[in-house]
């Protein structure tokens, strides 16, 4: 969606979004008071600076976990949230995104979102990450435990959620681990 593609439509109150969106372009729904829920699809990345600033009914929203960035003042002025869960995987948040609102804030511990919510001094509750990303199985080989998850994420993500769940990605060394971690993933789908 363009920038101010949608500024001060005062008659919409909800709108679902294409699924093959990828950002929200700046002030793209800046403005639009009757705006009360938006439901943003799983592709989008990017959520450019004011795109829904001034959305004074907006009080249910979905942030999608592909989401990376929400630029500056995305959703200031937006009195009615008061609960939004951040996505674990975001990685930037711009300054005031979500100035004068009285919003409390998920996030996942030692997140980007929750390094945010203490920087800028905004209530949170941590929510359990672990929840997001069941293994399908552990196997172990050699001294080492393998887990096996089913989430389609990029290798940059996947080496973050080994991380905050307290582990890495593997690094195959032989032959024989690589048949090893072969059969892992014959049996798991099965």
């Amino acid at each position: 969606i363009g920038s101010e593609n949608f500024v001060g439509c005062k008659n919409l109150s909800d709108i679902s979004l294409p699924t093959s969106l990828k950002s929200i372009g700046g002030a793209a729904f800046y403005d639009c008071d009757d705006l009360q829920v938006i439901n943003i699809p799983d592709n989008v990345v990017k959520i450019e600076s004011m795109a829904f600033a001034e959305c004074n009914q907006l009080n249910t929203m979905n942030l999608p976990d592909s989401l990376k960035i929400i630029e500056e003042g995305a959703f200031a002025g937006c009195c009615n949230l008061k609960k939004v869960t951040l996505p674990p995987l975001v990685e930037n948040i711009g300054e005031n995104a979500f100035d004068k609102n009285d919003t409390l804030f998920l996030c996942h511990r030692d997140s980007y979102a929750h390094r945010y919510c203490i920087d800028n001094n905004m209530p949170f509750e941590i929510v359990d990450f672990t929840a997001l990303y069941k293994p399908l199985t552990f196997e172990r080989y050699n001294g080492h435990t393998y887990a096996l998850y089913d989430n389609v994420v990029t290798w940059t993500e996947a080496k973050l959620i080994c991380e905050v769940l307290g582990g890495h990605l593997a690094v195959v060394t032989s032959k024989d681990e690589q048949d090893a971690i072969n059969t892992i993933i014959s049996e798991a789908n099965d």
